[in-house]
């Protein structure tokens, strides 16, 4: 079992440049390592992630750096890709606010378990920026077109026990028990067989 966690909690584990392609790295690292079995992905800190990081985000646009705010975006989206091709089950621990691209970095993974403490928001509206890091892709096919168009269009944060009962999440437990049990889960998962885990992935998301 590997363990990534993003680590810049002083701003909620916002996403720029240098973590987004340290995750990559752990991700390509993981994929080539037989031992691995399974993995979890996490947030350092009192929450998962906030998202893109808004200040790289205005500081882009204020000096029209639209190819390099292009390929952030690109990166995402191949990152998002990386994480439903990998071999192996991937489970997101959220630990706290997951948040627009780290909401939709949550959906990427396979399963999700949460804190009763976690949020969970599209908040692309408030700020007019279109969603990122796949939400348009992944969103709709968990929730159904009409309830993700509210959450894009109200950008309303939902709270643990209300994604639990929509199927956003596959368990919540209490914030104490969260180090714990995602551990549990993945060793269960890195128990089964290796490649037809494997191959049920691909069946589903290739499909």
């Amino acid at each position: 079992m590997a363990t990534l966690t993003l680590n810049r909690p002083e701003c909620l584990n916002a996403l720029d440049q240098c973590l987004r392609a340290s995750l990559a790295q752990k991700l390509e690292a993981v994929s080539r390592d037989t031992s691995v079995r399974a993995v979890v992905i996490t947030g350092a800190g009192r929450g998962f992630c906030s998202g893109g990081d808004i200040r790289l985000l205005a500081e882009m646009r204020k000096s029209h750096q639209s190819v390099a705010f292009r390929d952030f975006l690109v990166a995402g989206h191949r990152l998002v890709r990386r994480i439903r091709s990998l071999p192996m089950p991937v489970v997101a621990s959220v630990n706290g606010p997951a948040m627009g691209g780290g909401m939709n970095l949550a959906l990427a993974c396979d399963l999700r378990i949460a804190s009763d403490r976690a949020i969970f928001s599209q908040a692309f509206v408030n700020i007019g920026l279109h969603p990122d890091w796949g939400g348009t892709f992944l969103l709709p096919r968990m929730l159904g077109t009409g309830r993700a168009l509210e959450m894009f269009l109200l950008g309303d944060p939902m709270k643990a026990d209300q994604a639990l009962e929509l199927g956003l999440v596959n368990y919540v437990v209490p914030h104490e028990k969260l180090e714990a049990e995602p551990k549990k889960l993945a060793e269960r998962l890195a128990a089964g067989p290796a490649l037809g885990i494997g191959i049920m992935k691909k069946a589903l998301y290739e499909r």
